[in-house]
């Protein structure tokens, strides 16, 4: 069953095995994905928002955030906001079902024409002993009770660097077209459970 709680500057969305958290840092919504339940060997991670450069984003800055249950097992999260010359927008949908979540995320950037590709940024704390790439749009994690994955819709990529202390630094990035303003980044996390008497036999 998933739920919703709001709280003074906190929005999260609570399944049993994934806590999908929003805070609110004083000029924008940070996010931290924390794995409880049957998921909870799978290490936290967050958002990473600012300024890499003096045109490139980490991740779009969001201002403004709203959270409906549409139906039974889906929940969307909406954010707006802008920054300089950008425009963005978001759509955070979770689906719980019986043997996985999943987060599918739509970003857009609606800017005056950059060319800088529109990306979002996260940080997980692991070790690069527990990451496998399948390629360049796919990345996992094979942790004994569950399997996490990060992967992005092509022509989109999925990038990774080491960020020191223990950490990882993920980056989901767009395709870029120069005909358009309109940049569009979709990618997904997928929490998928293992329960006792399976293997991992399913493909990701």
């Amino acid at each position: 069953m998933t739920k919703v709680e709001s709280g003074s500057g906190l929005e999260s969305i609570l399944t049993p095995n994934v806590h999908y958290h929003f805070h609110w840092m004083g000029d924008h919504w940070k996010q931290e994905i924390t794995s409880v339940g049957e998921c909870q060997s799978i290490p936290k991670i967050w958002s990473i928002e600012g300024l890499v450069s003096d045109s490139v984003h980490a991740s779009p800055t969001f201002q403004h955030l709203r959270i409906d249950q549409e139906i039974q097992g889906l929940t969307i999260a909406r954010l707006d906001g802008c920054a300089g010359s950008h425009q963005f927008s978001g759509r955070f949908s979770l689906t719980e079902r019986p043997d996985e979540v999943v987060m599918d995320v739509e970003l857009s950037d609606r800017s005056n024409g950059t060319g800088v590709p529109l990306s979002a940024t996260y940080l997980i704390e692991s070790s690069g002993g527990h990451l496998v790439r399948a390629e360049s749009a796919t990345i996992s994690w094979l942790i004994p009770e569950a399997r996490l994955v990060f992967e992005a819709d092509p022509p989109c990529r999925i990038e990774s660097h080491e960020a020191g202390l223990g950490t990882i630094r993920l980056t989901a990035v767009a395709g870029t077209d120069p005909s358009t303003s309109l940049q569009t980044l979709r990618f997904r996390w997928k929490w998928m459970i293992k329960h006792s008497h399976q293997i991992w036999d399913r493909e990701l």
